[in-house]
């Protein structure tokens, strides 16, 4: 749909494998040069952040967010956001939304995109349902990269 997509990561590895998927870059979020480093990238800012995480790194997004930019996240993993400054949302007059998905037919839009555009989803790995305990130490560690599937048998 031509939007130009950068990530964010805890890894190196993973953010190159983004970027053989398609994303324009990427930097790690543990990094204290962080917003430094995407707007040498992007200095006008994303006009849409969409954020799984939460947690104290959220105001960093704020920064990084266009002047009319949104930030939506769907996610709190991280823990509670603390500390946002009123002044850095309401000058950039930014749309902070928390999503829990959409509604049937938003599903249902989904869907028929990724129908018609082929879209397949990339997997890390697949572990039998009996499995289900060492399914999610390996995403705990954070090392997955693409979805974990839990096979019914």
């Amino acid at each position: 749909v031509g939007a130009k997509v950068y990530v964010s990561s805890g890894s190196e590895e993973k953010i190159q494998k983004a970027q053989k998927l398609g994303a324009q870059g990427g930097y790690l979020y543990t990094s204290s040069t962080f917003v430094k480093d995407f707007l040498s990238q992007v200095p006008e800012g994303f006009d849409i952040i969409v954020d799984g995480a939460a947690g104290p790194g959220f105001n960093q997004l704020i920064d990084l967010a266009k002047p009319g930019g949104k930030i939506i996240f769907y996610g709190g993993h991280a823990g509670n956001i603390k500390e946002i400054i009123p002044a850095k949302v309401f000058w950039r007059q930014l749309t902070i939304m928390g999503s829990t998905m959409g509604s049937d037919l938003d599903f249902q839009h989904m869907r028929d995109f990724i129908e018609q555009h082929q879209i397949r989803p990339v997997i890390d790995s697949i572990y039998p349902l009996e499995k289900v305990s060492e399914a999610f130490d390996h995403m705990q560690n954070g090392k997955q990269f693409g979805k974990i599937i839990l096979q019914m048998s």
